[in-house]
């Protein structure tokens, strides 16, 4: 089963920093990694911020005029 994982260039540049320092071929088995630890730590009661995060700021991109499209992550 393949999830398919819109991610927006300046709301998750923190995670695509993230997704992109891994191999490709490691990517989908981090993301399970870091699915599972949150669910135990759901499990074991421990209070994880989930709260959207605020976008980068970059002086370079006019975000009103200049729209692109989501990088996408596929999962397995």
């Amino acid at each position: 089963m393949r999830y398919n994982l819109p991610l927006d260039e300046n709301m998750d540049a923190d995670i695509i920093e993230w997704l992109d320092s891994i191999p490709k071929k490691r990517r989908a088995e981090q993301v399970r990694a870091a699915i599972r630890m949150y669910k135990a730590a759901q499990q074991k009661g421990i209070p994880i911020d989930i709260t959207p995060h605020t976008p980068r700021q970059s002086s370079a991109v006019d975000t009103k005029t200049e729209r692109k499209k989501p990088k996408d992550i596929l999962a397995d």
